[in-house]
């Protein structure tokens, strides 16, 4: 391993793979040295692409604590403004958006800050912190760190504020939920209440459940379908072209 150090950032380089037999070439050294751009870590990955790796402090990570998609939202927006007026070839009206976990509560949390999406997708997201906070192997034990010293009988404006569920009606974005139904993590009830709320609201939504899965689709045949399922959702929505969406999941009538 190698380190360069800056007074703007550190540097840390990676030399892979795992058995050493790969190391940086001195005219990559001095382009890395000399360039403005300084990136902290570096992996070769076996395909001969040089992957840059963002590593963050405690600062960094200080900032999102009881922040629940603050300032993150914000950024990311901003960030999807900019690269579509600096990309001509990127259409603007035909962005889609989506996220697991985490990124699926971003996911939810974005759509009721802006309307720039065309189309949303949430795997195993978290749409109401009030539930979550205690749900699940993982909610408690997260909550202690995302949501440190805030409970929701000393945090109300945070829990609900910042809960996309508390925010249903601000939703315009067609958004498609994915959950397993044996989820640990984030229990599919978190989809189960947001999708709820949209169908009463008279929002464009759809919830897929996969059947015996948990947090991640590890089931070979269910991964297919789930993929096929992701693909459908913005071929429809992005692309004009709800062919593919209908064939997979007709409408019913009850």
């Amino acid at each position: 391993m190698e380190q360069i150090q800056r007074k703007t950032r550190r540097l840390e380089l990676v030399l892979g793979p795992e058995d050493g037999g790969v190391k940086v070439d001195t005219l990559l050294r001095r382009r890395l040295h000399l360039s403005g751009t300084v990136i902290r870590r570096i992996k070769w990955l076996p395909d001969g692409i040089l992957l840059p790796e963002p590593v963050f402090g405690q600062e960094f990570s200080a900032r999102h604590v009881n922040a629940w998609g603050q300032r993150t939202g914000d950024e990311i927006i901003e960030g999807t403004k900019k690269f579509c007026a600096e990309h001509n070839f990127v259409d603007a009206k035909k962005i889609g958006c989506i996220g697991a976990s985490y990124g699926g509560f971003m996911t939810q949390y974005l759509q009721t800050k802006t309307d720039i999406f065309a189309a949303a997708i949430s795997h195993a997201g978290i749409s109401d912190i009030t539930s979550y906070w205690g749900e699940g192997y993982w909610g408690y034990s997260y909550s202690a760190l995302a949501s440190a010293n805030s409970y929701p009988w000393n945090a109300r404006d945070m829990y609900t504020l910042q809960s996309p569920l508390f925010n249903a009606d601000k939703i315009n974005t067609p958004i498609l939920f994915l959950h397993g139904t044996v989820d640990t993590n984030v229990p599919v009830g978190e989809s189960i209440q947001m999708f709820t709320a949209l169908k009463l609201l008279g929002k464009p939504t759809a919830f897929v459940q996969v059947v015996g899965q948990n947090h991640q689709i590890l089931d070979y045949k269910k991964r297919a379908e789930w993929n096929k399922t992701i693909y459908a959702w913005f071929a429809k929505w992005l692309k004009n072209q709800p062919e593919w969406w209908n064939a997979m999941y007709p409408e019913k009538s009850l």
